[in-house]
């Protein structure tokens, strides 16, 4: 990976979020980069809490404020989330807006 390639990622995440770059955030699309992640997986990977874990995917994924009664869709929406069967969990995985964003960098 070429660091051109990676600092034209971090820099539209960065334009996307009002010139402030979550590095949380950007960690957990880079290990979902690499396959389907539960946020277990992702505690465990980057020793965060669930909160600020959650906070973090919030950036990057589409969700549904129950505060203001709308669904809330990031400028870049480089996740997906995916219910896990069987169970109350999700898994995250890259969406394609992630992938074009990434394509390159893991070349």
């Amino acid at each position: 990976m070429g660091f051109g390639e990676f600092a034209r990622v971090v820099s539209t995440m960065r334009k996307a979020n009002k010139a402030q770059l979550n590095g949380l955030a950007l960690e957990i699309v880079l290990h979902c980069a690499e396959q389907e992640r539960t946020m277990a997986q992702l505690q465990q990977l980057t020793g965060s809490s669930n909160g600020r874990l959650t906070e973090a995917v919030k950036t990057v994924i589409a969700f549904y404020d129950s505060g203001a009664e709308e669904l809330r869709v990031p400028a870049l929406q480089l996740l997906i989330r995916k219910k896990v069967k069987g169970a109350r969990a999700y898994k995250y995985s890259l969406s394609e807006q992630g992938r074009q964003l990434l394509q390159g960098v893991s070349a």
